[in-house]
């Protein structure tokens, strides 16, 4: 459902489901699959209540089949976010905290969803005033993007900022800039100024010359984050 062909794909899902469950009812795991790309589905249009059944549903044939743990980790990861976009602050806590700890138990320390819980995790203890736990949790995500894709890769970029953001939050201003403008590098060469995570960097730069008092250079990051924004988002957007 990548070009937001929303209804198609749910109509075409819950069609496939039910021929399934039909047909093969005991293929569990194709079938809690399915599930939990219908409940994507719900998710992505706000329909949060058939989300969270359609993830719940997914988690307990899991459940049932003896899955492995990566299963679950996927499960309860988005259950979390679910929860995250609702607000639902202790409940998306609680379920991050369970998808990391089926994913501790993978040999492999740089698994790609591993670093994926950990920097959604460490945003919500951001936004809960825990900078020093989330900065903990950042690091171990940058390390695991480090050591899986390449240098000049969009995820590091996203680390690089999200860290970024809570040494801010920490008053750690030189550190911060430092990963602004490592961050600024790799996205402008990927994409061009015309990328919401370049108007982010050219903001974050802008509110920390904003505390170094150099209000002329400031005032400049902060036009051209809302030309980057402009162009991404178009002029009427709210934000």
């Amino acid at each position: 459902f990548d070009d937001a062909r929303y209804v198609d794909a749910e109509q075409l899902c819950t069609r496939a489901l039910r021929i399934k469950e039909e047909l093969t009812p005991g293929d569990g795991l194709r079938i809690a699959a399915m599930l939990n790309f219908l409940a994507d589905v719900h998710s992505v249009q706000a329909r949060y209540g058939k989300a969270e059944l359609l993830y719940k549903r997914a988690i307990a044939i899991w459940r049932d089949v003896n899955a492995n743990d990566g299963y679950f980790a996927l499960g309860y990861g988005n259950l979390a976010v679910l929860y995250n976009e609702q607000h639902r602050f202790p409940e998306a806590e609680a379920y991050h905290k369970k998808a990391l700890a089926r994913l501790e138990t993978n040999p492999d320390k740089n698994d790609p969803y591993l670093a994926t819980i950990l920097e959604n995790l460490g945003s919500l203890y951001r936004k809960a005033g825990r900078a020093a736990d989330a900065e903990l949790l950042l690091l171990r995500a940058n390390t695991i993007h480090e050591n899986t894709v390449g240098p000049h890769h969009e995820d590091i970029a996203r680390g690089l900022l999200n860290l970024a953001h809570v040494y801010v939050d920490q008053g750690k201003m030189d550190d911060a800039k430092s990963l602004y403008d490592r961050s600024l590098n790799i996205l402008v060469n990927r994409f061009g100024t015309d990328h919401d995570l370049v108007a982010e960097c050219f903001r974050g730069l802008g509110v920390i010359h904003v505390r170094y008092r150099k209000y002329d250079e400031a005032r400049q990051y902060f036009e051209k984050a809302l030309t980057s924004y402009e162009k991404v988002m178009g002029v009427n957007h709210p934000q």
